[in-house]
């Protein structure tokens, strides 16, 4: 999904109010609903909720579930680390401290408007009034195409910045305009898919800000509607009937992206550091590769920047070797202890693999790149063994075999073969070792590091984005 954020301009005053007081009911129901849970599916509860629309009803009612769900993700995340230093026989001090956070923070509850928030409004650094406006939640209404984007908002002229917002069951009609100077070119795709009932769009509105949400895959044409295909072939009865002719709509569907597109791929190694790439045909020959630092920035929101410019800069390689799909480790790893202090900050708080995920699969949606995600295990190690590369590329180049050969039988690892092992270590001891996971005990127990160190290969460095950015791209000569 793509978001995109507007200010809104031509906002009359008393129009300003009007949507300050419907935050403000919005926010008290949010709250109201959140502390009853229980309660939700509750006709008499919902009622005496301070809104006047069914479906906006309908609408807070899966935000605080969605809400609700995330809160406890979190919860479930936060006691499965409680319950790793519990378990263990002793705690060092360092240990016990993070335990006492750990748990101290497990049972806090929401608090809306944020606790630091509160924290100054208790010190008197913000007054009430600054506190209830810190509280106040954006409006929101889910999309319908049929409803020209969205039953809320008239956004049939919106290629002009021109938009109406219609609240259900009220005749007031607000109108305000948007600049869409900066996101011409997806108002343009949005404006006809709009006006041809096509595309839903979901909207947020406050007294300041206007939102966006909507399905690029849509709006590029690339989404895959397997939901339709079923339909087409819900007759079928025969499970083997049936599965070929799903392998087939996937293969259609995958032929449709690969067009005029060469048999190549992007293979990349994600890191808190920075990443590691390659570009790859089917024989895993490697075409290019390089490695894109970004150690240097610490910062969260110029961080992300740095990193949203990384990804441009990737899928822009893409397109100049005609690759058809990317290959990536699978991000879902859940955070935890890494062994050291700085090892957890740059794994769990620098490293945001929600905010990768997501920019990848944007760009993959808006440009029909198909993705292919592997499970990581051992892939730096073999990547090493095997790859005269620079650590990073070294593992980027075997995640790129790994998918190719991820539908493959007897493709997840490599043929083991001491022969093809370059590194320089005593054959007698590696000998004995018939399998990868035997051969990476051995490095592991015997202390050997099997990682390639940059100062070993030549390269030159320059800056990605200007002369002033901190991120590197490394090309290896």
């Amino acid at each position: 999904m793509k978001t995109l954020k507007f200010k809104i301009k031509g906002l009359s005053e008393e129009d300003k109010q009007f949507i300050k007081e419907l935050q403000i009911n919005y926010s008290v129901s949010f709250r109201k609903a959140y502390n009853n849970l229980e309660l939700l599916h509750d006709p008499a509860f919902l009622s005496s909720l301070k809104l006047s629309s069914e479906k906006q009803i309908e609408y807070l009612r899966k935000e605080v579930l969605t809400f609700e769900e995330r809160n406890l993700k979190n919860k479930e995340r936060i006691l499965g680390h409680i319950t790793e230093l519990e378990e263990q026989e002793e705690l060092t001090e360092k240990e016990f401290k993070r335990l006492q956070r750990l748990r101290k923070s497990y049972k806090r509850k929401v608090v809306f408007g944020g606790r630091k928030e509160i924290a100054r409004r208790a010190k008197g650094l913000i007054s009430s009034e600054e506190w209830r406006q810190k509280r106040l939640l954006p409006l929101v209404f889910y999309g319908q195409a049929a409803s020209y984007g969205n039953r809320f908002f008239d956004l049939k002229d919106i290629a002009s910045g021109n938009i109406i917002f219609k609240m259900e069951n009220s005749k007031r009609k607000v109108p305000f305009n948007i600049s869409t100077k900066k996101h011409s070119k997806e108002i343009a795709i949005l404006h006809s898919l709009i006006n041809n009932k096509e595309i839903p769009v979901t909207a947020k509105i406050c007294a300041e800000y206007f939102q966006i949400t909507f399905d690029e895959a849509i709006a590029y044409g690339t989404k895959h509607d397997l939901k339709a295909f079923y339909k087409t072939i819900r007759g079928v009865k025969d499970k083997e009937t049936r599965k070929a002719l799903i392998q087939n709509e996937h293969k259609r569907y995958e032929a449709g992206l690969k067009k005029d597109k060469k048999d190549r791929y992007l293979a990349i190694d994600l890191n808190p550091d920075g990443t590691g790439y390659c570009i790859i045909d089917k024989n895993v020959k490697v075409l290019k590769h390089g490695y894109i630092d970004i150690s240097k920035v610490v910062k969260g929101n110029k961080r992300k920047y740095e990193t949203s410019i990384m990804v441009k800069k990737l899928f822009s390689l893409m397109k100049s070797y005609k690759c058809h799909t990317v290959i990536l480790e699978d991000l879902s790893i859940e955070p935890k202890n890494n062994g050291s202090k700085k090892a957890n900050r740059k794994i769990n708080n620098l490293w945001n693999q929600a905010f990768i995920k997501q920019i990848i699969n944007r760009r993959c949606n808006e440009e029909g790149i198909l993705k292919i995600e592997i499970n990581p295990v051992y892939t730096s190690f073999i990547g090493n063994i095997l790859n005269d590369y620079y650590d990073p590329v070294a593992s980027a180049i075997e995640i790129g075999r790994r998918g190719i050969k991820k539908y493959v039988k007897g493709g997840f690892y490599p043929e083991f073969c001491i022969a093809d092992i370059f590194n320089e270590w005593m054959y007698e001891d590696i000998k004995g070792r018939e399998t990868w996971k035997g051969l990476y005990q051995l490095f592991s127990h015997s202390g050997w590091s099997y990682r390639r160190k940059l100062k070993n290969f030549s390269f030159s460095g320059y800056a990605m984005q200007s002369k002033k950015s901190k991120v590197k791209n490394l090309a290896f000569l």
